[in-house]
């Protein structure tokens, strides 16, 4: 009897334990519907501080027209390529004024006066999918709920349209993790950054500090006016359980956590998406680092969309484990009047590398804090 007692009680404790695994199995195995799936490159090369070149400044925006239906993208969309100028040789009356044979002395780099101007070839337009919307007041299709990764038709020869190819290449940060949570806590994090060649982006953060583990994501658009989220997500892990909460963004419209629309407002970033736009920004000259100056937008969370504001220090010095010290300027976050909990990030970016991110600070309260600082960086 006591026998079959314990042979019951230990069938019980296996069929428990598989229940425990199966369902912690599902949980990490559940595909978001907002996020779509991209596989990582290999990285070949290690990133080293090198003294930065000076951001160019930024050019003025060209004139801008798109077939497609008008909206956020609208920036974005198709611009004219330069018109060429009608060769010479098709007027009669400029073949006739072409002498026989060029001047000895006058050099192939300094043509004569009288020699036609040779015609420069039509700027070629690479055509890629569009995904234009409309503002409130413009009529456009209505919005779906899963995201279509696509981009507008963009000259390729123009100064917005070459912005789009100074983003980085696919890159892999990796930090060493130190804070306080109920007492002292170690761990480490990476943020992982993809771009493709149809111009879709993805970008990761994660941060394990042992039993816990959190994850960011976003995925969107890179056009030439900045990132274009279109998904973002945060998972929270603890010992069996997973929490999801997300974001959808689409053209006109986010649609939070709770189900509530809100209208997108131009320029908006998420979480994660902001630490590759504001390394763009600063990179290109769009907004600079460097003490005095700030930098805005709207910051789509699960809980809401705020405008955030980030005032910039003075140069500091940040001493990193294997990078040596480097330069850096701090990002400090300005006040929300209506903030959605107590949750603060400040960043700190070095130009010497490539104005990516070497230190992140995540504070909650008082007493709850993750200090991220960069151990090396990868790149495809």
């Amino acid at each position: 009897m006591a026998r079959s007692a314990k042979l019951g009680a230990l069938l019980l404790a296996v069929l428990l334990a598989h229940g425990l695994a199966l369902e912690w199995l599902a949980s990490q195995w559940q595909m978001s519907h907002t996020m779509q799936t991209m596989v990582a490159p290999m990285l070949t090369r290690q990133l080293l501080p090198e003294t930065p070149a000076p951001p160019p400044e930024p050019a003025p925006a060209p004139a801008i027209q798109t077939a497609a239906a008008p909206g956020p993208l609208q920036a974005a969309a198709a611009l004219p390529a330069a018109e060429a100028p009608t060769p010479a040789a098709s007027s009669p009356q400029a073949a006739a004024s072409t002498p026989a044979a060029p001047d000895p002395q006058v050099t192939a780099s300094e043509p004569a006066a009288s020699e036609p101007a040779v015609p420069a070839a039509p700027t070629p337009t690479i055509a890629l999918a569009a995904a234009a919307t409309g503002p409130a007041d413009t009529p456009t299709s209505a919005p779906t709920s899963s995201p279509t990764l696509t981009t507008p038709a963009i000259a390729i020869d123009t100064p917005a349209a070459r912005t789009i190819d100074a983003w980085p290449p696919d890159t892999r940060l990796s930090y060493r993790v130190s804070g306080h949570f109920r007492g002292p806590i170690q761990g480490s994090a990476w943020v992982e950054w993809l771009h493709t060649e149809d111009h879709r982006y993805q970008v990761r953060l994660e941060v394990d500090i042992g039993l816990v583990s959190v994850g960011m994501a976003s995925q969107g658009l890179v056009t030439a006016q900045g990132l274009f989220p279109k998904a973002y997500e945060e998972i929270t892990r603890a010992l069996m359980r997973r929490r999801v909460r997300s974001v959808k963004l689409d053209d006109r419209n986010i649609t939070l956590q709770d189900g509530a629309s809100v209208p997108r407002p131009a320029s908006v970033q998420d979480t994660a998406s902001q630490f590759v736009e504001l390394t763009h920004r600063f990179a290109t000259g769009k907004s600079k680092l460097q003490a005095g100056e700030s930098v805005s937008f709207s910051l789509a969370r699960p809980g809401g969309v705020d405008v955030w504001t980030y005032d910039i220090s003075e140069a500091q010095t940040l001493d990193t484990p294997f990078l040596g010290a480097l330069t850096v300027h701090q990002l400090q976050p300005r006040k929300i009047d209506k903030p959605r909990g107590d949750i603060q990030a400040e960043i700190w970016f070095a130009s010497s590398l490539a104005y990516l991110p070497a230190r992140i600070r995540i504070t909650q309260g008082e007493d709850s804090h993750l200090d991220l600082v960069i151990e090396r960086i990868e790149q495809k």
